[in-house]
């Protein structure tokens, strides 16, 4: 007879009593930085509870630290215990009376009989602040200046405060930047920085992450050469009702197998380029008849499935002005807009987006907005569906082939690319980039 074993005989990392210890003196360090300013803080503190391995199961997010406390979870992200190993950490918003109220609370019997408390004390491994060095990301030896993407905290009601200290800290201007903030969400600001500044900022608290980007879209473009000979049209025209969104860089409007198919919006005022016009017939043509590899000028193609509204989101000529200069989020915008507008199409097409893998610790507002409206959504509603291109970096040696913002999407599909092999079979394209995403497997499919 095997004894099964009994549901709180799980032995964690830590004793309890000496976990209480241990984190009072953590909390003790904390409050000691924040007296002698080691970093720049506001009222609203930023704590990082950093749990051991293999505890980065739901069940195991600490709220029984933040229940009744005025400190509220605003995130979370891994974090590298050794070369080889990382954990999870959460993101803690905290006031100074809360700090006092948490120590109390360690170094008091009050919390000693409640089980979930004790559980979660025993998996931490410290409580700190988020280091400088985890703060900048993906900056190489050689980073002088460029364009950075700067993701704040959130702080609630003290948002602006927040924003406000991160330009006083840095010395940019506000008119030099491009500031996004979502209703008791993060904050996004994309603007111009160098090395001085950037220092500046890894010391700033409520800062999460800052990463460079690249903020022309033009070279990632990448099609096989439209054929010159296309098949013909079916001999009735039946244009779908079922609609697909396409965000891309325009459709012309003499193309014959797009033009019954296809209704064009120019969502900016700078005309469109060939190649983003040829990028954008490409990807309408894909999704309206799929491969037409194989069909010659005899051929009559049938009448698709769905039909395209395409939206041209790009490019927009620098003006001097910042909200409008940064490509990646006047491009964002549009998206926003047409999708919460747009009741009517449920499947929306990204096939472009800025260069650059994603990082493991660190979240744009590419991503951030295109899963925030694949979920947020009226009751009843049906929630749109984003499929987003994997990326044409492939060819790039590891980890520089991942995947790229917004294919790390959770509640979207990235696609990858294939080609032919010189038999004639279909293969992952070279440039395709590849996985893993984001807390699990992309690309979900290549076509």
């Amino acid at each position: 007879m095997i004894r099964k074993p009994r549901p709180n005989s799980h032995k964690f990392p830590h004793e309890y009593y000496e976990a209480k210890s241990r984190l009072w003196n953590d909390i003790d360090r904390i409050q000691q930085s924040i007296a002698s300013s080691e970093e720049v803080f506001v009222e609203d503190k930023i704590l990082c509870v950093r749990l051991e391995e293999k505890y980065e199961a739901k069940s195991y997010t600490p709220s029984s630290i933040v229940a009744d406390t005025s400190m509220r979870l605003v995130g979370g992200r891994k974090y590298v215990i050794d070369p080889d190993t990382k954990g999870k950490l959460y993101f803690v918003r905290a006031k100074d009376g809360d700090l006092a109220k948490f120590k109390n609370t360690l170094s008091s019997t009050r919390k000693d009989g409640n089980q979930s408390w004790k559980d979660q004390i025993c998996t931490i491994r410290t409580i700190d602040l988020l280091q400088p060095k985890e703060k900048a990301l993906g900056f190489d030896e050689q980073w002088t200046e460029g364009d950075v993407e700067v993701v704040i905290h959130p702080l609630g009601i003290n948002y602006q405060d927040a924003i406000n200290g991160f330009f006083n800290t840095t010395g940019i201007s506000p008119s030099d930047a491009a500031v996004r903030t979502y209703d008791d969400g993060l904050t996004f600001v994309c603007t111009k920085m160098n090395a001085e500044t950037l220092t500046k900022a890894m010391y700033y608290n409520p800062l999460r992450s800052i990463k460079p980007i690249e903020d022309e879209w033009d070279d990632p473009f990448r099609m096989s050469p439209i054929t010159d000979v296309a098949p013909q049209l079916p001999d009735v025209i039946i244009k779908p009702d079922l609609k697909i969104g396409v965000f891309d860089g325009g459709v012309p409007n003499d193309i014959p197998l797009l033009a019954p198919y296809v209704t064009n919006y120019d969502m900016i005022d700078d005309p469109p380029t060939e190649k983003g016009l040829e990028h954008g017939c490409a990807v309408s043509g894909a999704i309206l008849y799929g491969d037409l590899y194989g069909k010659t000028r005899y051929d009559k193609v049938e009448n698709p499935r769905v039909s395209v509204e395409s939206f041209r989101v790009r490019p927009a000529k620098r003006t001097g002005d910042a909200e409008k200069d940064f490509q990646m989020y006047t491009t964002i915008d549009i998206i926003e807009k047409v999708v919460r507008e747009r009741k009517d199409i449920k499947v929306f097409n990204i096939s472009m987006g800025p260069r650059g893998a994603i990082i493991d610790d660190e979240i744009s507002r590419f991503t951030y907005v295109c899963d925030l409206l694949s979920y947020d959504v009226d009751e009843g509603e049906i929630n749109p569906l984003f499929v987003t291109a994997a990326g044409n970096d492939g060819n790039l040696e590891e980890p520089l082939n991942r995947i790229q913002a917004p294919a790390d999407m959770v509640n979207g599909i990235a696609v990858g690319s294939y080609s032919y092999t010189p038999l004639g079979e279909r293969t992952v394209a070279s440039y395709s980039c590849v996985g893993p995403g984001r807390e699990g497997g992309k690309s979900n499919l290549i076509c």
